[in-house]
């Protein structure tokens, strides 16, 4: 058996932990510059879209009392690891599928699972504050399944155990809802009146295989309870991205390059920290989708590295390479990224006849690592290639940034007694 435990609107959820004062107030989160909604409380669903733009959403939050935050990731991050923890106490196979979100191999645990997931929600809940659902299923697309349909239960637990149980939640289960489904397969089997997981568990294994590939079949497979998805207990990421919406347009090509060296220098950190190297890295650019009296325009450019790297040098000079193919003058840029694909380890690099690797290196490998090594005790950008420019760095706007209650001496929450 499987679970899949997801922390509750989680970024909000995480505001309310050190704001008492918010329990029953509707609370949204904002992006990057706090540009758009990224996430609302159970409260404020009932009056804000996820995603929108926030200047739009300006008068509602005044007329409903919605309290606005900043994304504050340091707090998020730190809460989420928290919680993990907890999960990791009561199960040995975890598998973190995302901030808020975990598989748990249930196999063989004694207990009944409806009282073994609220032991465990309910932990959760007075060690760190933070609400959970949790659904259990024989496979992990029957567990992902449950935990969906758990919004709907009080106690935000549900256990697909029988095959009477299966059946029942596959019978009106939207397909497109399914994990590992998608926007095109559903498109795919709508068109063919296929709408619901029970009639996608009828069609045949043939059929399955030839239109959806093996992963179609092994979807099936697992909404018919058959478990062909393992745990990962450590997921390597498959790719990486650096992006950021800027407060203000960039239009000149000088500021707009040095932030694409800003972005490929954090993937080269962070790709070291990961111990992977990509082949591919792709640069992109955006114009402002919400001022269309604007100049529109978007584009992107990806390259092929002659080498896998996480040299940084490399990975700017490649970046800027990307960058002049793709700019254009007279547009005013409000987002730019650099993201890297193709990544294998860095002691599994195919070598090169003519070029040396540079994860082999040693007075490259021995700089990246002085490097990483200054900033991470001086502070990041205290030592930075000449490509980042000397002005500071634009921040993001922030402008209802809480406290980093969990990870800053300075911030640390005071409470009289």
């Amino acid at each position: 058996m499987f679970g899949l435990a997801d922390c509750v609107s989680f970024y909000a959820s995480c505001e309310k932990v050190f704001r008492p004062d918010l329990a029953q107030r509707p609370v949204i989160v904002l992006s990057n510059n706090d540009g758009c909604v990224v996430a609302r409380s159970p409260e404020a669903k009932a009056w804000i879209e996820m995603g929108a733009p926030f200047f739009q959403v300006k008068e509602l939050v005044k007329k409903h009392r919605i309290a606005v935050f900043s994304s504050n990731y340091a707090l998020y991050a730190s809460l989420s690891q928290r919680v993990m923890n907890i999960f990791r106490r009561f199960v040995a196979e975890v598998e973190v599928y995302s901030i808020d979100e975990c598989f748990l191999n249930l196999s063989g645990y004694p207990l009944p699972l409806p009282q073994y997931a609220r032991t465990m929600q309910q932990t959760v809940a007075q060690c760190t504050g933070i609400p959970t659902r949790i659904g259990i299923g024989p496979t992990k697309v029957l567990a992902k399944m449950a935990n969906q349909l758990a919004r709907h239960e009080e106690s935000g637990v549900l256990v697909l155990q029988t095959e009477a149980d299966i059946q029942a939640a596959r019978q009106d289960f939207p397909i497109a809802k399914v994990w590992g489904i998608g926007p095109q397969y559903g498109r795919f089997l709508g068109a063919r009146g296929i709408t619901t997981a029970q009639q996608f568990c009828q069609q045949s294994d043939v059929w399955l295989r030839k239109h959806l590939s093996v992963v179609g079949l092994r979807l099936a497979l697992e909404l018919r309870g058959q478990s062909c998805l393992g745990l990962e207990e450590v997921v390597s990421k498959k790719s990486l991205c650096v992006s950021r919406s800027f407060a203000q347009a960039l239009t000149a090509y000088a500021p707009l390059k040095e932030k694409i060296a800003l972005f490929a220098t954090r993937l080269g950190e962070k790709l070291r920290l990961q111990q992977s190297t990509p082949t591919l890295l792709s640069v992109f650019l955006r114009t402002d989708s919400f001022r269309p009296e604007q100049a529109q325009y978007r584009n992107s450019q990806t390259l092929r590295l002659p080498l896998a790297t996480h040299y940084t040098p490399e990975l700017v000079k490649a970046a800027f390479r990307a960058l002049q193919i793709i700019y254009r003058e007279g547009y005013a840029y409000r987002k730019a990224g650099v993201w890297v694909t193709g990544l294998v380890p860095e002691d599994q690099i195919q070598g090169h006849l003519f070029l040396s690797n540079p994860a082999q290196d040693k007075t490259q490998k021995a700089l990246m690592q002085t490097l990483d090594a200054l900033n991470a005790r001086w502070g990041a950008r205290k030592v930075q290639l000449a490509a980042l420019g000397t002005q500071p760095t634009l921040r993001a706007r922030t402008e209802w940034l809480s406290p980093r209650y969990t990870t800053h001496w300075g911030e640390i929450l005071k409470v009289r007694i």
